[in-house]
């Protein structure tokens, strides 16, 4: 049974194929289009998706798929859908599931193939909504400015507490918004009266760490996992287990995730989409369970885009761009040997990730040993806020001589979805200001040619460390393409550039812009 799912409507569209239980293609439109957070319909997401072949189509909320009859579509709440998606691509049998959103925050208790809920607040009462105009009080578009205020929250202190606390009310029975600082379903998410409260907020989006903005943020997300571990707890008890799922745009909220392992003592699993692109999977779950399907297999391999290495050398060759086709040994050693001299490199080989995390498949390298590199990559590449953090890729092996690994995070590690205490100096490039960092911990099987770069620059530095972030533009999905990729590489001040077996570098070939340069990757 080939079953296709598909969202969209919401922050973010997206389509899989879910063959006999197991996620064989999964991919947000906004890989497709270029375009960053697209929500409209996934047309080309699920062109990708079909192209092995469907049964039956699963769709996350109430749209309709068109040419395809209503015998062969199934619907389901994007609630119910996001949960799915959490627990069935988990490898627990047994769990508490908890989505926490813009439009609702919920509890479910989960065993085998049943799902059911336990309680729920819905909007505006929802958490998401809270992170959401605070998101905008600080001048950021929320959905996408949610990481901007956890880096900011690093150079804060959580002196606005007491304020803050007005608008959220943490309780035994979980939480409440006071609705009175919220303007739900405006333009403006927060009131007037949260003027008075908090003062005028910034007069664009905050680009550098002034205190009273940092200590905001820095208050809101103390508040934020507050609120978190009090649902997580509820979850807990709900399903007497100490398995934990996390659904909802706030699941990657990698400060508040350590706690939950940290303080709770859980075993923690967050699908690599865990937000509302990750409902098309939980459809597509929901829709194999109706049908009869066993539990689905467990995604624990991110890497389910499509694959364009069979296009990279005509794509390099109509382009005019001279590029060095290497055997993996040899590509590997040169990249290493650019990162050891200080070059940024854009690394693209293999099918590209699911989710929003950069884990081996689409990535921007440098050397985090240097210090500048984070201001090098913050500014002369991704053009984005100098305060914001980069994320660490180590090695399995000797993850613990760099990080504070808490036991019951092996699972959000893998996808780069937790942030720990850094233990070496060795490091400054991938270490934020207050001494965390959200490190990626890369196994052999994960990714064998990224390990290989990863393992030979250990090698060569005695650091098995890189500086790894996402390939893209301030504002830019993660590049899919090659074309996608050429383009961004062309705009940065990155000096080489992986396509899978070929190697650019700049100043060595003519680089006119690419053809079809629509930022597509059709």
């Amino acid at each position: 049974m080939r079953i296709a799912g598909a969202t969209w409507g919401h922050p973010l569209s997206s389509a899989v194929l879910l063959e006999n239980g197991r996620v064989t293609r999964a991919a947000a439109e906004e890989r497709f289009s270029g375009r960053k957070r697209d929500s409209s319909f996934p047309r080309r997401a699920l062109d990708f998706a079909r192209e092995g072949g469907v049964d039956l189509y699963a769709v996350a909320g109430e749209g309709r798929i068109e040419g395809v009859g209503r015998e062969n579509q199934r619907n389901y709440p994007l609630l119910d859908s996001m949960a799915a998606a959490a627990f069935f691509s988990s490898p627990f049998q047994t769990a508490g599931v908890l989505v926490v959103d813009y439009k609702f925050t919920a509890i479910f208790k989960a065993e085998g193939t049943r799902l059911d809920l336990v309680e729920r607040w819905d909007f505006p009462n929802s958490l998401g909504l809270f992170c959401a105009a605070v998101t905008q009080y600080l001048g950021y578009t929320p959905g996408e400015g949610d990481y901007k205020v956890m880096g900011l929250a690093g150079y804060g202190r959580p002196d606005r507490l007491g304020e803050l606390g007005k608008l959220l009310e943490i309780s035994s029975e979980g939480y409440q918004l006071n609705l009175e600082f919220f303007s739900p379903g405006e333009d403006r998410l927060f009131s007037e009266k949260i003027l008075s409260l908090l003062g005028d907020p910034p007069r664009g989006p905050v680009e550098r760490p002034v205190p009273r903005f940092a200590d905001l943020a820095h208050s809101a997300q103390r508040l934020f996992e507050e609120a978190l571990l009090k649902l997580a707890s509820r979850a807990v008890e709900a399903s007497s287990s100490r398995n934990l799922v996390l659904a909802g745009s706030q699941a990657l909220n990698g400060a508040a995730n350590y706690r939950l392992v940290k303080d709770l003592g859980v075993q923690l699993y967050i699908q690599p989409e865990a937000g509302g692109g990750g409902a098309s999977l939980g459809a597509a779950y929901l829709a194999w369970m109706e049908k009869g399907g066993r539990r689905p297999a467990p995604l624990l391999n991110p890497f389910l885009g499509r694959d364009y290495s069979r296009q990279v050398g005509d794509f390099l060759r109509k382009n005019g761009i001279r590029a060095r086709e290497m055997e993996e040994e040899d590509l590997a050693e040169e990249v290493v040997d650019a990162l050891l001299e200080g070059k940024v490199v854009g690394w693209f080989r293999g099918r590209f990730e699911w989710g929003p995390r950069a884990l081996g498949a689409r990535s921007i390298l440098a050397d985090p040993r240097r210090e500048e590199m984070k201001d090098v990559v913050n500014l002369k590449i991704k053009r984005r806020e100098p305060f914001r953090p980069f994320a660490p890729t180590v090695l399995e092996e000797r993850a613990e001589e760099f990080f504070e690994i808490p036991e019951g995070g092996a699972y959000p590690l893998r996808f780069m979805q937790m942030v720990v205490p850094v233990k070496s100096n060795l490091i400054p490039a991938a270490t934020h200001v207050d001494g965390t960092a959200r490190p990626q911990i890369l196994s052999r099987d994960f990714h064998p040619d990224f390990y290989r770069v990863v393992e030979r620059f250990g090698f060569a530095s005695g650091v098995p460390v890189l500086l790894n972030t996402s390939f893209n533009l301030k504002g830019k999905p993660i590049v899919a393409s090659p074309q996608q990729a050429l383009s961004t590489f062309l705009e940065t001040e990155m000096e080489v550039l992986v396509l899978e077996n070929f190697l650019v570098r700049k100043g060595r070939g003519r680089f006119p812009a690419p053809r079809k340069g629509n930022g597509r990757a059709d």
